[in-house]
């Protein structure tokens, strides 16, 4: 009898102890995966920064400014994955978490000195990203942009962003990868967690591969559609609330990845960036990610209450901003008529590609333009150049309109050359900060544009010009930047 006794005792320890080591491997996991998480969230806040910067330089490249975001550097901590005041992690700020990370994978044996340097190198990178934006802040707040090199040295260090969140992706990938091939069998046995598995590891992937501009198949929306009926049949236990929230959301985003695939309208403070960055950065991400209360935030916090593993996030990507060279193929020798067909071409700029269009053509006139009114040096036009398709079109609802032309950085010396539709309306004029003044007769029928051209880039390169004009009482201004590689054209569309 003592002896059965002796064995039952053994068997219920044994059980204790296979079960706390079980519960130690699971908040162990947990640990790696609530790291990642955050650092996602961290990484957020400096991606809005770094769209920021991005803007306040473009104001200097003649790409239109939207306000995505509504806070600056000096709004945030010194390092906002430390954040000492606690203002933005929901459990803890990343370092601290990285550390219960490391501390506590000793729970899970052989297997954690690979996911130990994958976060490693994921926290080395949040450290360098906070660094580069610190950095690029104070280019902006000490340097003159209108240097082309200070300019250039800020396009070089977002650039070097894009790569650091690109190499965050790559390792996140691996941690990910680790995490669901050593540790599925500890998700549980719930048949609800089984399927929503199912779905988000399909989900995931193919979001993940818009990043590398794949479209997304539709063998694959018709799948994930499987994988959300059969979740909706599927009840789960406690708050069912919780339940219809991620149900919500599941459809929300098998939505979303449709309206992508049918190329729907997008806002147009994104229509920059384009389809696939608003797409995956804002629409399907919030569906996901814990801001914008997506359904890995929800499926979290039930995952913390009953003890199953959780699930990772999706990090955003990060795209810089500027004019695009067609590749040489596409560089062709262009007359008035060839400029119209490049409009035509172009639908709608700011509708179409997220960044400008560079062509090459003679800027040699075939007639000798009228003479400005100013009493100017004029010089001939005899060289060869480029053209830049301005993003911003000129919208108006009259047959002719007054357009002002002023240099509205420093006065340097800048002096261009206007061309409208066939005609040149000015020739190396000087600009000034008093503006010149051009009435503009619309061509009804017929593509409008006006022609700018640098004939110097002053003292201070590149040449700045805005354009000015007035509809319906509003005033407008685009400002325009144009060097001796390369003149800007602006449509003009009457509606």
């Amino acid at each position: 009898m003592n002896r059965i006794k002796a064995i039952m005792f053994l068997f219920v320890f044994g059980l204790q102890a296979i079960y706390a080591q079980d519960k130690n491997e699971v908040r162990a996991v947990n640990n790696y995966v609530t790291f990642v998480n955050e650092s996602i969230h961290g990484l957020l806040i400096a991606h809005r920064l770094f769209e920021i910067y991005n803007q306040t330089v473009n104001k200097y490249v003649d790409l239109p400014d939207y306000q995505l975001n509504n806070y600056s550097n000096a709004d945030l901590p010194e390092d906002i994955f430390r954040d000492p005041e606690g203002w933005f992690y929901e459990e803890s700020n990343p370092y601290l978490l990285y550390e219960a990370a490391i501390r506590e994978g000793a729970y899970l044996g052989s297997n954690v000195e690979t996911i130990n340097q994958h976060v490693s190198e994921l926290k080395r990178l949040l450290g360098v990203l906070n660094m580069k934006r610190i950095s690029i802040a104070k280019i902006l707040d000490t340097s003159d942009l209108t240097q082309s090199t200070n300019l250039q040295k800020v396009y070089t260090e977002l650039e070097s962003v894009v790569d650091l969140y690109d190499r965050f992706f790559e390792v996140y990938q691996a941690i990910d990868i680790h995490l669901q091939s050593v540790y599925q069998v500890k998700r549980g046995k719930n048949p609800f967690t089984q399927k929503f598995f199912e779905f988000y590891s399909l989900s995931k992937l193919q979001v993940g591969k818009l990043r590398d501009e794949a479209p997304i198949e539709k063998s694959f929306v018709a799948e994930i559609g499987k994988k959300v009926v059969e979740l909706e049949k599927i009840s789960l236990s406690g708050d069912p609330q919780s339940r219809k929230r991620i149900l919500t959301n599941v459809s929300r985003l098998v939505k979303a990845i449709k309206d992508y695939n049918s190329n729907k309208a997008i806002p147009i403070e994104y229509q920059l960036y384009g389809s696939l960055y608003h797409y995956h950065n804002v629409t399907m991400l919030n569906l996901i990610n814990r801001y914008g209360n997506g359904f890995i935030h929800e499926f979290n916090d039930l995952a913390q209450e009953n003890g199953w593993i959780k699930e990772v996030e999706v990090p955003h990507f990060y795209k810089v901003l500027y004019p695009r060279k067609l590749p040489k193929e596409e560089l062709t020798t262009l007359n008035d008529d060839k400029l119209i067909a490049l409009l035509n071409k172009q639908e709608n700029p700011i509708n179409s590609s997220p960044k400008s269009v560079v062509i090459s053509q003679p800027t040699t006139p075939e007639e000798d333009p009228p003479q400005p009114k100013q009493k100017e040096e004029i010089t001939p036009i005899n060289y060869t150049r480029g053209i830049v398709v301005h993003q911003e079109v000129i919208f108006v609802n009259a047959d002719s309109f007054d357009l002002e032309l002023y240099d509205h950085l420093i006065k340097d010396g800048d002096r261009v050359s206007i061309k409208v539709n066939d005609e040149w309306k000015f020739k190396n004029i000087s600009l000034e900060k008093e503006p010149k003044t051009v009435t503009i007769h619309i061509k009804p029928g017929q593509q409008n544009y006006i022609l700018v051209h640098a004939d110097n880039t002053g003292y201070r390169p590149p040449n700045t010009i805005a354009l000015a004009y007035t509809v319906n009482g509003v005033r407008k201004e685009i400002s325009l930047q144009t060097d001796l590689e390369n003149s800007q054209m602006v449509e003009i569309k009457y509606q």
